[in-house]
């Protein structure tokens, strides 16, 4: 994890929620989820009354005070149904094998672009077709996705 925001996913199996993950990552400031039927964030820092869940196929920001090592030893999370909604969704890469932005915006439907926090420019890194930046999506990372229409995504990309 590195100073700033980082946007990740848990790709192993987890009981975690919100408060369990930031007293477990040294330096966590805050983790934002994304609830994508309101299109909004929920936000969790220590007091605060949502204390999510944190779920398999899911992306969160968490923002960090300083560089720290987290790491996770446990089954590897082997699918998943993340109901995607018209607008934005964050959604988490669990399998071993990367994958591409093109992949992704290929294989989800309605897809019109995928975004990739990028940490060492503190900001998006874009795919929409055509685009030159076909960037590589790897096991724990987190990305975002805006569809037209509403699906289930099983992990396709």
């Amino acid at each position: 994890m590195h100073k700033g925001w980082n946007l990740i996913t848990l790709p192993v199996e987890n009981n975690y929620t919100a408060s369990s993950l930031f007293n477990d990552i040294q330096g966590c400031g805050i983790i934002l989820s994304w609830n994508s039927s309101v299109q909004d964030f929920i936000i969790y820092v220590p007091g605060s009354p949502y204390d999510f869940a944190i779920e398999n196929g899911h992306g969160y920001f968490i923002g960090m005070s300083h560089d720290s090592i987290f790491s996770l030893i446990g089954n590897p999370v082997e699918n998943v149904s993340v109901p995607l909604y018209i607008g934005w969704n964050i959604l988490g890469w669990f399998k071993e094998e990367e994958t591409t932005a093109s992949s992704i915006y290929e294989n989800i439907t309605g897809c019109t672009i995928v975004l990739k926090w990028n940490n060492s420019k503190n900001g998006f890194d874009l795919y929409v077709p055509g685009a030159p930046n076909n960037f590589i999506i790897r096991r724990g990372d987190g990305f975002l996705v805006a569809v037209t229409e509403e699906s289930i995504w099983h992990g396709e990309g």
